[in-house]
């Protein structure tokens, strides 16, 4: 018998849907692939460009944000506010997590972390994009409703 926090975690995450877990999962192999890089040595050449940096650094923020926010909307708009903790201590471990396999990656497999580095601004744009098509109504539900709830 699974009572608890614990045992209602898949009933709480299904609140959010399938593509939702999806995302979340593609957003974390994205980390994995931006935070794989080795540890760089004095003197050593960086052969990343800014843009690779900026889109990596762009989804990483962003791509969680989104989650967070189509979370907590399909949360509150189904009434079960104990699924809060569920879904984003979900979104807050797998950041942790993809950032800690990443650096393991990194610091263990430098051949690897930089070949995983050399592909994270497509992985990430991917991954961006495709959380962007799963969370964009509930994303879209959330600004309307501060909007209309702060009028001028």
């Amino acid at each position: 018998m699974q009572d608890g926090l614990i045992g209602h975690a898949p009933e709480q995450l299904a609140i959010v849907g399938p593509l939702w877990l999806y995302a979340l999962t593609f957003s974390g192999v994205s980390m994995v692939f931006e935070s794989a890089k080795p540890r760089s040595f004095e003197g050593e050449q960086d052969t990343e460009s800014a843009f690779v940096r900026n889109v990596a650094m762009v989804s990483s923020l962003l791509s969680p944000f989104l989650l967070l926010v189509h979370a907590y909307w399909a949360v509150v708009q189904a009434g079960r506010f104990d699924a809060l903790l569920a879904v984003f201590g979900a979104v807050f471990g797998v950041v942790i997590v993809a950032s800690a396999v990443g650096m393991a990656i990194g610091a263990g497999a430098p051949g690897l972390g930089r070949a995983l580095r050399r592909f994270s601004a497509y992985v990430a744009i991917a991954s961006l994009a495709f959380t962007i098509w799963v969370t964009w109504a509930n994303a879209y539900a959330v600004i309307n409703a501060y909007l209309l709830s702060h009028p001028r």
